[in-house]
């Protein structure tokens, strides 16, 4: 091959793995966007809000939760496949030990300023007339599974890792992230736009320390916290 031939393959070869992790994670976004919407409008009630809808979407939490580990399990080896079909090590891409704690310092400092900005956000929405629920032990365990481990994992790999790793050197960096921030609100769409404000935050961090280890401390944090304040709000303690 010359030179020529060589750069329209390997254009080739960029574009493939750009649709490649595109479909998969449209795919993963559309199982729980539409599982979430569909709960949502067998509970509807005429006269109910957008935000009653939004607090419908997961209010059966032990199943929204197993529905979760099941799509990300099943799509997640072949992310892996994506990762060792292009020569990358995932395990570096996560971290790697001479960046380790500012790596994880710049995670801390994302979980704070996405919290203060979801926080101010969520402030000036309106609440939801949805009643609360008692909260089961088992619910408890599968939500800090499936939230703080596997969401806050495994979605950075999606939604932060493959818009830069795959897609980024086909439609650039601003446009890859943009369109995978997208898709990573929609998959949240019940949190009205929160996830997205988040995705922003832990996208410039993750900017900053080049590694999946930063958003990850960040989603999980955030996601940590989320699942306390819910089993608390749901035993009626405010």
């Amino acid at each position: 091959m010359n030179k020529e031939e060589i750069k329209t393959e390997n254009g080739k070869e960029k574009i493939k793995f750009a649709k490649q992790a595109i479909i998969l994670t449209c795919i993963l976004t559309s199982v729980v966007a539409l599982y979430e919407l569909a709960v949502a409008y067998s509970r509807y009630q005429f006269g109910m809000s957008i935000f009653d809808l939004a607090a419908l979407a997961t209010c059966d939490r032990l199943t929204y939760c197993i529905i979760f580990i099941f799509a990300t399990l099943i799509t997640f080896p072949f992310a892996l496949i994506l990762y060792k079909e292009k020569g990358i090590s995932l395990k570096n891409e996560i971290y790697e030990k001479k960046t380790l704690l500012r790596d994880i310092g710049l995670g801390i400092a994302a979980l704070i300023v996405s919290e203060v900005a979801c926080y101010i956000y969520d402030w000036f929405l309106p609440g939801s007339s949805v009643e609360r629920t008692n909260v089961l032990t088992s619910t408890w365990v599968v939500s800090t599974i499936s939230l703080v481990f596997l969401s806050g994992i495994l979605k950075e790999v999606y939604y932060r890792g493959f818009a830069k790793t795959f897609v980024a050197p086909v439609l650039g960096e601003t446009l890859a992230f943009f369109l995978f921030n997208i898709l990573f609100g929609l998959l949240d769409w019940p949190n009205l736009g929160q996830s997205f404000i988040a995705a922003i935050i832990w996208t410039f961090f993750y900017k900053k320390s080049g590694h999946l280890i930063t958003p990850i401390v960040a989603h999980s944090g955030a996601n940590l916290i989320g699942a306390v304040y819910y089993i608390i709000w749901s035993m009626g303690i405010f």
